[in-house]
């Protein structure tokens, strides 16, 4: 039997006040959907939508059915949140 050499990934999931850090071993060929679920972050964040979140490895978005190298750092992001610069500049008028 030959040893294979295992994907070692690292799952984030930063909100405020709190962030979900997880690491794994995965097969190889293995993809961010795999990732997600060998570290639970979907159970226990079930607040993650992706109809609003995207994934990426170190800051570039991916699809979750990326095959993930050891090392990556697999990371979900939050919908960027904006203020209204309209209300804010009329004040300043």
């Amino acid at each position: 039997m030959t040893d294979v050499e295992r994907v070692r990934v690292q799952v984030v999931y930063v909100r405020a006040g709190s962030a979900f850090v997880r690491d794994c071993e995965l097969d190889p060929g293995a993809t961010i959907d795999d990732a997600l679920a060998v570290t639970g972050v979907l159970a226990a964040h079930p607040d993650i939508d992706w109809s609003y979140h995207q994934v990426g490895v170190f800051g570039k978005v991916q699809p979750r059915t990326h095959v993930l190298l050891s090392g990556d750092r697999v990371e979900i992001y939050r919908p960027i949140e904006t203020r209204d610069k309209t209300k804010a500049g009329s004040a300043k008028a």
